[in-house]
């Protein structure tokens, strides 16, 4: 199952948000958005913005990123572009 799922997601979120306040942020598509919605709700923290952003400014984002956890291959390779 090459998916995480948004359990296994929110885990890794609310870790990094108690330990170092870094706020979740959800990318992704239209077809993300529910997925978002329960992650975000998981978590108790961040911002679901799958669906809001275009390809540029998903990108944007990314760049000034500190840390990305992705299960798709395209963000990682925009992270490893812009040096995040």
């Amino acid at each position: 199952l090459r998916k995480c799922t948004p359990e296994r997601f929110s885990e890794a979120g609310r870790w990094l948000f108690e330990r170092t306040g870094a706020m979740p942020l959800v990318l992704g598509g239209p077809a993300d958005q529910q997925d978002g919605e329960r992650l975000i709700a998981l978590m108790g923290c961040g911002e679901n913005l799958a669906g809001k952003l275009s390809l540029f400014q998903s990108m944007a984002l990314i760049a000034g990123a500190e840390i990305l956890i992705s299960n798709e291959s395209a963000p990682v390779h925009m992270a490893a572009t812009t040096g995040t």
